[in-house]
């Protein structure tokens, strides 16, 4: 729901996008599944999210044109989404707004980093994931972080 709205309240392109998405209703059920095949589709043809090959960013591009293409979004709207589209939900994902700490989180960690535990973090996702722990607060109880990209 937050990323609808975050969308949704770009004046460059909510109105439009969503006003297209509207008018072909069967679109939206779609985004999902094609979401799924697209993800899966490039992280094997292109596989650490195209590390050495390309930027995340420019990845996730792919998985998120590719998405919409196979929804059935019309082209008169695919450089919205190409463009515009792509960059907000990239950053978007980027931040708290699109992740949710289970509420026994922050204390386990806390309890684990008071008794002399070292924590750290391995992980396949990109790049974004120090900045998303950052946005979160949890960063400063974590010795490392490493992700798929390093």
């Amino acid at each position: 729901m937050a990323l609808e709205k975050s969308i949704c309240n770009n004046p460059r392109l909510g109105p439009a996008l969503w006003k297209g998405l509207e008018a072909n209703k069967n679109i939206k059920p779609k985004l999902l599944p094609c979401f799924s095949n697209a993800y899966k589709k490039h992280m094997k043809q292109l596989p650490v999210f195209g590390y050495g090959q390309m930027t995340s960013e420019e990845w996730w591009r792919l998985v998120i044109n590719d998405s919409f293409i196979e929804a059935g979004v019309p082209e008169d709207l695919m450089m919205v989404v190409s463009t515009d589209v792509t960059e907000i939900l990239y950053r978007h994902f980027a931040t708290k707004d699109a992740w949710e700490l289970y509420p026994e989180v922050v204390p386990l960690i806390k309890a684990l980093n008071s008794s002399g535990i070292k924590l750290g973090v391995v992980s396949n996702f990109d790049g974004r994931l120090r900045e998303i722990l950052k946005s979160l607060e949890i960063d400063q109880y974590f010795e490392f972080v490493v992700t798929s990209r390093e």
